[in-house]
């Protein structure tokens, strides 16, 4: 997508003291990258640089419970994510917000990042979809749900 979409980057947050640093400064250089692909390791601050992204790409084979998934969501971008055997379905109520990719199917999560690139009202779209899953979480939610479950374990009938 990098020939097709010479104005899009990529910019990845996390632990650059992984093993496979240089085997990604390795690819970014075989696929002539420089300039196109930021490493800027872990961020305390990972809000500010989601509000500045219009994609968010999480690429896990395997994921629990996405955290990252939802402070995407919460900063308004539009995700395409594998289903993750249904895990990412789930915690994004049933795909709001994200272009969901057959677990392993590599073209067709190419082809959804090609999609959202390509067409600003499908970032939008997603965008705005995605506000609904960040509520889900909100902490008003969620407390009210926890302390449901502590009346009920209790016994406690309110």
């Amino acid at each position: 997508l990098a020939n097709a979409y010479p104005e899009w980057n990529i910019i990845v947050a996390g632990d650059d003291r992984a093993p496979y640093k240089s085997q990604v400064l390795g690819m970014i250089r075989d696929f002539n990258l420089e300039g196109r692909v930021k490493l800027l390791g872990y961020q305390s601050d990972i809000f500010s640089i989601m509000a500045n992204a219009s994609i968010y790409a999480l690429s896990s084979r395997i994921e629990g419970f996405s955290i990252s998934l939802i402070e995407a969501l919460s900063q308004g971008c539009a995700c395409v994510a594998f289903e993750n055997y249904g895990v990412i379905d789930e915690v994004s109520c049933g795909g709001k917000g994200v272009l969901l990719v057959k677990d392993g199917d590599v073209n067709g999560y190419s082809d959804q990042l090609k999609k959202l690139m390509g067409s600003a009202e499908e970032r939008a779209r997603l965008a705005e979809q995605g506000k609904t899953v960040v509520s889900a979480y909100g902490l008003d939610n969620i407390s009210t749900q926890w302390e449901g479950l502590f009346y009920r374990l209790c016994g406690i009938e309110r």
